[in-house]
C-alpha cells in the first residue's frame, strides 16, 4: 500500500502519483467516470495503522480529499488485511462527502461513480496484495 507505482496502477484514471510523506500521496487523475469527464488532484493519507508484524499493517484508515473544476470531495476507507491460505483477504468500507457543487450533479449518480471507483481500486489492490497481475 505504500509503493507509489502499485498505487498508480490501482487508482482508476491515475496519471501520476507523488509521495508527500511516509504515508501521504498526491494523485493526478484524469478520465471519464460515468458521464463525468474531469481532471483533478487527490491527496491521500494512510493513518492509524495497526501492525500485524514489523512490515505489514493489519488494519488502517485511508483519508482522501480531492479538488478539481467540479468542486471538492472528501472520502475515507477502513481497510483490513487478513491472511488466508495462498493469499490475503482484503476487507474494506468506504464513504465520501461531496461539496455542494458536486452534489448538484446528482447524489445517486455521484454515489454510483464513487462506488464503481472504490470497487475498481480495491479489486486492483487485492490483486496486487495477492501477487496477481494488475491492469489499469
Amino acid at each position: 500500500m505504500t509503493d507509489p507505482e502499485v498505487l498508480r496502477v490501482c487508482v482508476p484514471g491515475c496519471k501520476h502519483v507523488d509521495r508527500d510523506g511516509p504515508y501521504a500521496y498526491r494523485f493526478t487523475l484524469s478520465g471519464r467516470w460515468g458521464v463525468i469527464h474531469a481532471a483533478f488532484h487527490v491527496h491521500v493519507t494512510i493513518h492509524d495503522l495497526e501492525p500485524a508484524d514489523a512490515e505489514t499493517p493489519r488494519r488502517y484508515w485511508l483519508s482522501a480529499h480531492g479538488e478539481g473544476p467540479l468542486g471538492l470531495a472528501r472520502g475515507r476507507s477502513h481497510v483490513e488485511l487478513a491472511p488466508k491460505p495462498g493469499g490475503t483477504y482484503l476487507i474494506y468500507d468506504a464513504a465520501g462527502d461531496p461539496d455542494d457543487r458536486l452534489s448538484r450533479l446528482g447524489g445517486p449518480l455521484l454515489r454510483k461513480v464513487a462506488d464503481s471507483l472504490s470497487r475498481k481500486f480495491f479489486t486492483r489492490f487485492a490483486n496486487a496484495v495477492n501477487g496477481a497481475p494488475v491492469s489499469s
